[in-house]
């Protein structure tokens, strides 16, 4: 099927990681730099059990949606905060009320 392609067996194993972890079966990192590396946006990095919203910005617990099981994927840095799409500096976070987004000016 596949014949060697990479990318079909990344996104074979990454699905097969993800239906473990539906199931609470813990998963160590198998994703390295050569094999099967995913890149993340700025201000974050990769986990094999990320926890996007553990440091929401201000405002944003009770707005956004977080999953209750672990996944793989693209966790703030430490000195970072998600606003609901991505993950930013303290500095950049707008407020949220009322359903609504106020950015910082």
């Amino acid at each position: 099927m596949g014949e060697g392609d990479r990318n079909m067996l990344c996104h074979s194993i990454a699905a097969y990681v993800s239906d473990c972890q539906d199931f609470g079966v813990a998963i160590k990192d198998w994703r390295t730099p050569t094999f099967c590396p995913l890149s993340c946006p700025a201000n974050s990095h990769y986990q094999i059990c990320a926890q996007t919203c553990d440091a929401p910005c201000p405002g944003l617990t009770s707005i956004v949606s977080c999953p209750v099981t672990c996944a793989e994927g693209c966790a703030c840095d430490s000195d970072s905060y998600f606003n609901g799409t991505g993950c930013i500096k303290w500095d950049e976070c707008g407020c949220y009320y009322d359903g609504r987004t106020y950015k910082v000016r």
